[in-house]
């Protein structure tokens, strides 16, 4: 009982950690390390970097639309890519343009299925809905925690509580507990891996907006 309690405290304490190896990406740009870096990496890409009053953007194509990319940083680590259309659309069109884009998301296996249908009704009054009501439309997903990377977490911190033979000789409530621990560290992995996007509204004209976060970068309140 007292290793698996130690086991727990391992894997309570260690996993802020080692989560930064496993990071949400964009276009398989890890949202991590300084801005430079990921400027570099963006501009590799194809992208074109400008600058307007000192504020750094890159324009390019994604997912078969023009964007516009802004990368968002934290205590100079890069925790969010955030990718807005270049060009503004209608009500009628960004309904199907947003639904579209949550029916690829669904279609896509890098991301958990969600388990709410976001799609926009063919009855709803967007502007009605965003002006009078403040409401937003957004949808969020999550990329998948890399079964690989999981393991070897796993596998690291059962090894610092157990030895070789128990290894090869789990009891069946230590297997459970093994298995408990991969299934929580594979939720905690993904769920610090959001992707997420919204409709922005201006003057009457329609944009999507899509964030990719890396939770670990993010302010958490330490500088209060």
């Amino acid at each position: 009982m007292k290793s698996l309690l130690l086991f727990l405290l391992v894997v309570l304490f260690a996993l802020p950690t080692f989560a930064q190896k496993d990071v949400t990406t964009f276009l398989g740009i890890p949202v991590d390390g300084t801005k430079a870096e990921v400027g570099r990496s963006l501009i590799e890409k194809g992208f074109s970097r400008t600058v307007v009053d000192e504020r750094e953007f890159f324009e390019g194509g994604f997912n078969g639309n023009s964007v516009i990319v802004q990368i968002g940083t934290n205590n100079n680590k890069v925790c969010r890519i955030m990718v807005l259309d270049s060009h503004s659309m209608n009500e009628a069109d960004i309904k199907i343009r947003f639904n579209n884009l949550v029916g690829q998301f669904e279609k896509n296996r890098r991301y958990k299925l969600p388990e709410t249908d976001y799609r926009i009704g063919d009855d709803v009054d967007l502007s009605y809905e965003m002006r009078v009501n403040n409401k937003r439309f957004e949808a969020v997903f999550y990329q998948l925690a890399n079964p690989e990377v999981v393991e070897s977490r796993v596998n690291e911190m059962i090894s610092k509580v157990l030895s070789t033979d128990s290894l090869n000789n789990l009891s069946e409530s230590k297997k459970n507990f093994v298995d408990a621990t991969y299934n929580y560290i594979e939720t905690v992995q993904t769920l610090a891996k959001p992707v997420w996007f919204i409709i922005d509204e201006e003057y009457g004209k329609y944009r999507i907006c899509i964030y990719y976060d890396n939770k670990y970068n993010q302010a958490d309140g330490d500088d209060l």
